[in-house]
């Protein structure tokens, strides 16, 4: 019988090994200290000079994407201000935290975000700007100690809403970890910018006559005159997009950003002459492109940049930046979105990552021009790969789907249910399995009259 005898092993593999380690250790990034959220109400990420937008609309956010994780495809989960907020803050689906409209509150038994920092020690302020997140409406105040929402009336600009923001992060000590939420509403219609942001963007020509404008969107010139061009809206639209941008310089200006994480997202987007009457100049309408597409960066200190294409949802936020920021979840907590540390990091096999993301609406009137009933006050969904996006209407025989190529269509225009079968029959597949957790159960707030009549003045609750 023969004895095989393993050589001893060699000190200077042992010593090699845990050089190596120390150094990938010294090497590592240091975890961020701090968090700074900032959500950008009703932004596409197309008319951002970040996304390759022409116009300069952007150019803090493009300067800061320039060294961030930039998320190519980006999708809010609903495309109303509230419902969508409550994804990013609780990292599950509309229908498990059973927030589908503006004036649907969180239920208890979700754990936030901000409730899972502050237990851990952070310093945690908000600083809001729109209406549909006043804290008697929404949830997602829980476990802000500052939750600032003092404005009359449906809105205010960014420069009040930074003030304050700014006027919290000079009363903190030097050496405590914080968490700031920052939202800006300025791109929410009606679009009434100043002046001097106005003629940074006056386009040539006025544009098409538009022949549906929403009530909450009517707006006149300087001479009184009602506005009715595509291009005066779009115009106007870009300038308020800029004036934010100028706020959120001065966001970035007032923190360390060698020690503070910064994320940048949408909650929605925006139809701008994209679609027929009666979508344009709106949003909480439909799951197309120019609504659900949303800006999604990440800067994290110390680490690479990058432009990454795959879909992510903003359900995601929360698990990715808890684990960048070394704080771990409770036990049990449930949550619906994946870390995109991995993807962050080039460390995830891109054929294994989650390669599909969803988006719900209510639908506020019936599509036109689809050769199908689509009841009022239903919803419709999509769901989308890198290449493909199907959309499906709630109620509707799954025949009449819609499927789009969005290699060579973009812009979402030509349906191609039919040319495509197994495209069509593999997306509506992970769309029932995903459709299953529903029915939305929507506990509601007590709401004033006043109320209801400030939201149903920036278009929600029917114009």
């Amino acid at each position: 019988m023969t004895t095989s005898v393993l050589p001893p092993r060699r000190p200077h593999i042992a010593f090699l090994v845990s050089a190596i380690a120390g150094l990938l250790a010294a090497c590592a990034p240091p975890r961020p200290d701090n968090l700074v959220f900032i959500s950008l109400d009703t932004t596409r990420k197309d008319h951002l000079s970040a996304y390759g937008y022409p116009r300069d609309t952007s150019p803090r956010l493009a300067h800061l994407a320039a060294e961030s994780a930039v998320f190519l495809n980006g999708e809010a989960q609903w495309t109303v201000t509230n419902p969508s907020h409550t994804s990013m803050f609780t990292g599950v689906y509309p229908h498990t935290h059973g927030v589908g409209e503006n004036t649907s509150t969180l239920a208890e038994e979700f754990i936030t975000l901000t409730e899972i920092l502050d237990g851990s020690g952070f310093r945690t302020g908000a600083f809001v700007s729109g209406f549909p997140l006043r804290p008697k409406i929404t949830g997602i105040d829980r476990g802000f100690r500052v939750f600032n929402a003092k404005f009359s009336g449906q809105r205010r600009n960014c420069e009040q809403t930074t003030e304050a923001a700014l006027a919290w992060l000079r009363k903190l000590a030097p050496e405590e970890r914080f968490f700031l939420f920052v939202h800006f509403y300025d791109a929410h219609g009606p679009f009434t910018p100043k002046p001097e942001y106005l003629e940074m963007f006056r386009s040539a020509e006025a544009g098409p006559e538009l022949d549906y404008i929403p009530k909450y969107q009517r707006i006149t010139d300087e001479a009184g005159n009602d506005i009715t061009r595509l291009n005066d809206f779009i115009d106007r639209y870009d300038a308020q997009l800029r004036y934010q941008d100028d706020c959120f310089g001065q966001i970035l200006d007032a923190v360390d950003l060698d020690r503070t994480l910064v994320t940048v997202v949408a909650d929605h987007g925006e139809t701008l002459g994209d679609r027929e009457r009666p979508y344009n100049l709106n949003h909480g309408t439909s799951v197309f492109a120019e609504q659900t597409g949303i800006p999604f960066l990440i800067y994290t200190p110390g680490r690479q940049p990058g432009r990454f294409p795959l879909p992510v949802e903003t359900i995601d936020l929360m698990p990715t930046l808890l684990e960048l920021l070394e704080v771990p979840s409770p036990p049990g907590l449930k949550i619906e979105g994946q870390s995109l540390v991995p993807t962050i990091e080039d460390l995830a096999d891109r054929q294994s990552q989650k390669r599909l993301a969803f988006s719900t609406t209510r639908i506020r009137f019936r599509p036109p021009h689809r050769g199908y009933n689509v009841k009022k006050d239903t919803t419709a969904h999509m769901v989308r790969s890198e290449r493909w996006k199907l959309i499906v209407y709630e109620g509707v025989h799954r025949d009449y789907v819609e499927l789009y190529d969005l290699q060579r269509d973009p812009g979402e225009t030509t349906n191609v249910a039919e040319e495509f079968p197994d495209q069509r029959e593999a997306l509506f597949s992970a769309f029932d399995a995903w459709r299953k957790q529903m029915p939305v159960n929507e506990p509601s707030p007590e709401l004033s009259p006043e109320d209801l009549e400030n939201l149903r003045a920036l278009g929600y609750l029917g114009n």
